[in-house]
């Protein structure tokens, strides 16, 4: 199935797909020398001689994992001190101490969960959401494995990845069925909002929710806070008020790749799509930049779900859907984890898959060492954010 060529963008502000870049802005030297620093720590992924020695070698030690590590992830991973400068070697983050599910992934799949519109359907997704819940948290009523994680005194924030257009943005039946959901534990409409940014206007995700009971703004309506947090190694950031007002976030990414960042998932909708300068935060593929704004604790201690719309997965050109029409296809899936790391592994592995298919190189081989692969899922984890070795995710599909 391809995407839905009737879909529009006009209006929208122009992007180049490998790059969110202010055109205003220069490039400084603050990002300079960070990018200098980083290059040089990702220059030892793959040194080509020993691919097939390292990938045989893995194999004989691990022979019921399936396939080895992308080449690339070991060296990424190897002198940690490079890689991650200034991160908290060792140390786990709150977010992972309160989560038992650490390194589990669900996955529910319906080839026939679209409707004659081409969309998704309601009855399919609540149907796969319930039974993804249900895993999650071993719960046997849908309103049960929500209480778990949600209390009706919360405020629900939602986010979106919206970037995509239509082309491939998450299905308003998604949004509305987990609006139904966190309803049946008593977290009133008034008490759930979402934001994305400025492309979010021109969805019909947007045009959906605004016809509901829910909070629904930009990013830039919902304003943003006025003092900057200072990250470990990458800069400052001014949160959305939206981020901070709220108590619980849902984060709703989609399967795609990304032509700086390598994947575009749970870690990169939440780090920059909830501040103020994303532009400045894309040299060295966008690392460390997203790990470390995901260790905000607004965002780390609040995010207590992921569910990814693998509906479509866009599996080069990305991030933005619409300049990557002939790289869109159907997966009709739903993703659902409380691990955001191990989440995009998994959808890196995903993309790798139907990119092999394709005939094209893997994440881990293609671009440049420092852009166009995803060496921030990695760094993730070496911060404490969740699990990114592929072989000790415990995925499975319900």
């Amino acid at each position: 199935m391809t995407a839905d060529d009737n879909s529009t963008t006009k209006g929208t502000k122009q992007e180049s797909g490998h790059i969110e870049e202010d055109p205003s802005k220069g490039f400084s030297r603050r990002r300079f020398l960070c990018s200098a620093a980083a290059l040089t720590a990702a220059s030892i992924v793959g040194c080509k001689e020993e691919k097939s020695a390292r990938a045989d070698k893995w194999v004989k030690k691990n022979p019921s994992a399936g396939e080895p590590p992308a080449i690339g992830e070991k060296e990424i991973r190897s002198p940690q001190p490079l890689l991650a400068q200034g991160s908290k070697k060792g140390k786990k983050s709150k977010s992972s101490k309160k989560t038992s599910r650490r390194g589990h992934v669900w996955r529910a799949q319906n080839s026939k969960a679209w409707d004659n519109k081409k969309q998704p359907a309601q009855k399919p997704i609540e149907k796969m959401l319930d039974n993804l819940m249900k895993e999650l948290t071993g719960k046997s009523k849908p309103a049960d494995a929500w209480a778990t994680l949600f209390k009706s005194t919360d405020i629900v924030a939602l986010k979106p990845n919206t970037l995509g257009r239509d082309w491939i943005s998450p299905s308003p039946a998604l949004l509305e069925t987990i609006i139904a959901k966190l309803g049946l534990i008593g977290i009133t409409a008034d008490r759930i909002l979402t934001w994305d940014r400025s492309h979010f206007s021109s969805t019909k995700l947007y045009k959906t929710l605004k016809k509901g009971p829910i909070q629904v703004k930009l990013q830039d309506d919902w304003g943003f806070e006025a003092n900057q947090r200072n990250l470990t190694t990458a800069g400052k950031v001014r949160l959305t008020k939206a981020i901070t007002k709220a108590t619980a976030v849902i984060n709703i990414p989609v399967c795609k790749d990304h032509g700086t960042a390598g994947v575009t998932g749970a870690l990169k909708n939440m780090s920059h799509g909830s501040i103020k300068n994303p532009w400045n935060h894309h040299s060295n593929g966008c690392n460390p930049s997203i790990p470390e704004i995901y260790d905000l604790s607004h965002i780390k201690d609040k995010v207590r779900l992921v569910i990814t719309d693998g509906f479509r997965l866009v599996y080069d050109g990305g991030p933005s859907g619409m300049r990557s029409r002939r790289y869109n296809i159907a997966h009709s899936s739903l993703y659902a984890s409380t691990d955001p790391v191990a989440m995009d592994r998994v959808l890196w592995h995903e993309i790798d898959r139907v990119r092999k298919n394709k005939g094209k190189q893997p994440l881990m081989k293609r671009g440049s060492k420092s852009s166009g692969r995803p060496i921030h899922v990695l760094h993730a984890d070496n911060i404490g954010l969740g699990e990114s070795t592929y072989s000790s995710i415990k995925y499975k599909k319900v």
